[in-house]
């Protein structure tokens, strides 16, 4: 993604569309760009793959929008993100039919909403929070998580089970890849 943005940049310089001293900038923006997309392009994929167009886009809006403020693991190098981000896509979206919204479902909802709150935000090694970002991003964390929740139960309120389980699993993922840095965290604490 890098060298993609780098060359689009580049050719850009080249079309005299931006200046040279832009460049950056630009190779900033685009790279922005492509990691914001990539993860909608991969699940669109995988959903065409599986037949589960809808419910792969429903899966990846709850993640996409709270993991933005939330943070969470990520992978050094692009192609390992990707690779990785097409495993557990493909996993969630072929899970999405197999799951029912029963009690158990229920439970771990609340227990991903939970660690959410607490855990939330995740200082990312590129770029750290100072102390009142922090409190804005778990703010934010927080309100924009009980919105997927109050969607949930409305559509299981709405018999929409399948949908539903799409915002959970969305919501889950969300808490599940803060799992190791949580760990990582609070490991490095036990062992100061």
């Amino acid at each position: 993604m890098k060298y993609l943005s780098k060359y689009i940049c580049e050719w850009l310089v080249r079309k005299e569309a931006i200046q040279a001293e832009e460049k950056e900038l630009y190779e900033y923006a685009i790279y922005s760009f492509f990691l914001n997309i990539a993860p909608i392009v991969i699940v669109l994929i995988i959903g065409s793959l599986l037949k589960k167009e809808k419910e792969s886009m429903i899966v990846i809006f709850p993640f996409m929008c709270i993991r933005k403020f939330s943070g969470g693991m990520h992978a050094k190098k692009a192609w390992v993100c990707v690779i990785s981000s097409c495993i557990v896509l493909f996993f969630w979206v072929w899970v999405v039919d197999k799951l029912s919204a029963d009690i158990l479902l229920n439970i771990l909802v609340f227990c991903a909403i939970f660690s959410l709150a607490l855990f939330s935000p995740i200082d990312s090694e590129r770029r750290h929070l100072n102390t009142d970002q922090k409190k804005q991003y778990r703010i934010i964390t927080i309100f924009i998580t009980i919105i997927f929740w109050v969607i949930y139960e409305l559509l299981l309120y709405m018999e929409f089970e399948v949908y539903a389980v799409c915002i959970a699993e969305g919501i889950m993922l969300t808490a599940i890849l803060q799992i190791p840095c949580v760990v990582k965290k609070y490991g490095r604490n036990l062992n100061s």
